[in-house]
């Protein structure tokens, strides 16, 4: 399977190259397995950054592509 990537810097286009395909519903999987197994447990917030930057993109989206800042 073919897969291109760009990352648009605004000002030129990146190719960015994908080397290897990651299932990343089977890695977090994984890593929670392996986190009950190592009695360390998660704190979820992995998951809160992503809701985050969901917001983030919507809030650029309703702003027609605006940057918006978010916070590390």
């Amino acid at each position: 399977m073919a897969v291109r990537l760009e990352l648009d810097r605004f000002r030129r286009v990146e190719r960015v190259r994908v080397k290897r395909i990651h299932n990343v519903y089977q890695a977090l999987i994984q890593a929670h397995a392996d986190s009950i197994r190592e009695n360390r447990p998660m704190d979820g917030g992995e998951g809160l950054h992503n809701l985050e930057l969901v917001l983030k993109c919507h809030e650029s989206a309703r702003g027609r592509g605006k940057s918006v800042t978010l916070k590390d």
